[in-house]
């Protein structure tokens, strides 16, 4: 039986968003409310016909009920969600997934041979996702969430034609880029044109090393905590996030990821770290269940839940909401990222989009066994594709390397009770 008392208390202490699949966003509510009305009418009744009771008035539910669509760009939530990860998975652990937005501004020296280009407050950001894993705020994320190099500084101060123009101008007098090219580029930023976007950025990730350094570092974190959008504004002439009740910030803990290595860790295969990170934000949250992958098998199922960028534009947002994401499939294979002391990655059919990076994968016990880290994609950017997932017993390893508690109290436990 549902004790009413407690009921009112979760429902007064959770401030929790809570959309789950499409057809069952307004779910939790009526299922309540059906076992409020089971509990009283059956309540000294066998307990196991109360179970297959209830089982049979939520499928009876999943089965006639109208599709609730959510809005045009908040989320992206396929309509043949397992309903048997409803409660267990989805509703127990959404409220524990944030998204996460990584801040970096810089000043800038560009030095080739005798030829150099400054530019003062450079700065790009990045979102992804992850999740609280404690109570008093350690969050799970890759480490490329939390990463931002110089030279993808140097890419967001390219915000205007004049300023590609200007840098056009070094790569063409030092002779990184010929003038034929180094035209093309800037006609072609002037037009719009993709191939010229991609000529640009393969220039910038062409740069011979130490093209590219910095002083006066700044790096600043977000923590998304419910539906309102996180959004970036300029302060002194910087980047910065607009902190609220529902934004916050956050510190980096420990990382194990190295960005000089990992985009050829990509190609061939062979990682020489892990792509993992732990925030810490100040307060009391919801927390998933911490395990590894070790807790799954070849052909079992996996929900993902995070913000893929591309559903909701991701920083640039014009939505007045954004929601978790939530897509199923199975892992195919599990695999080493090395020959040598490698990692666990799980293969799966999970879609992801760039923007979920860094979100929970959890088994269908509820149980977050990893870290939706890559995907294979089919297209550029605008799309989905089969999730590869970092072994969340790394992010346990982060914890022990810093002596770490993972203190699992507060709302959490509520929410399960209010659940069960």
């Amino acid at each position: 039986m549902v004790d009413h008392q407690k009921h009112h208390r979760v429902k007064r202490t959770l401030h929790l968003s809570l959309i789950i699949s499409a057809g069952a966003s307004m779910l939790v509510a009526v299922i309540l409310a059906v076992a409020l009305m089971l509990a009283f009418r059956w309540i000294e009744d066998n307990r196991d016909r109360n179970q297959q009771d209830a089982t049979s008035n939520v499928n009876t539910i999943l089965d006639t009920q109208e599709v609730f669509a959510l809005p045009d760009g908040t989320s992206n939530v396929p309509d043949n969600l397992d309903p048997a990860t409803i409660l267990n998975v989805v509703a127990k652990n959404q409220p524990a997934v944030v998204r996460v937005v990584t801040v970096y501004c810089a000043d800038l020296a560009l030095r080739y041979e005798a030829y150099s280009y400054d530019i003062d407050d450079a700065c790009n950001g990045g979102v992804g996702s992850g999740s609280f894993i404690s109570s008093d705020g350690y969050i799970a994320t890759n480490g490329h969430v939390v990463t931002i190099s110089n030279t993808q500084a140097l890419a967001g101060s390219l915000d205007s034609v004049e300023a590609v123009d200007r840098f056009i101008d070094f790569a063409v007098i030092a002779q990184l880029l010929s003038p034929r090219d180094g035209a093309a580029i800037v006609s072609g930023v002037r037009l719009g044109e993709e191939s010229a976007y991609s000529a640009l950025e393969q220039l910038l990730g062409e740069l011979p090393a130490g093209t590219v350094s910095a002083s006066g570092q700044s790096t600043t974190y977000g923590i998304q905590l419910g539906n309102d959008p996180m959004r970036v504004t300029t302060k002194d002439g910087r980047l910065a996030v607009e902190y609220s009740e529902t934004v916050i910030d956050a510190t980096l803990v420990d990382i194990d990821f190295d960005s000089e290595t990992a985009e050829r860790g990509l190609t061939s295969g062979e990682f020489t770290s892990s792509d993992v990170a732990l925030l810490k934000a100040e307060g009391a949250f919801p927390y998933v269940t911490l395990g590894d992958i070790d807790d799954v098998a070849v052909g079992e199922q996996l929900t993902a839940v995070g913000f893929p960028a591309l559903v909701d534009e991701g920083l640039d947002t014009d939505q007045w909401q954004t929601v978790p994401s939530i897509t199923q499939g199975r892992i195919q294979d599990i695999v080493s990222d090395a020959n040598t002391n490698g990692r666990d990655i799980v293969v799966s059919d999970v879609q992801i989009a760039q923007g979920s990076s860094g979100g929970p994968a959890f088994n269908d016990a509820g149980v977050q066994i990893g870290l939706n880290t890559y995907g294979e994609f089919a297209c550029r950017s605008e799309c989905f594709g089969d999730a590869y997932i970092r072994d969340a017993g790394d992010v346990l390893a982060l914890v022990q390397r810093n002596n770490i508690t993972l203190k699992q109290d507060g709302i959490t436990p509520l929410w399960e009770q209010a659940l069960a």
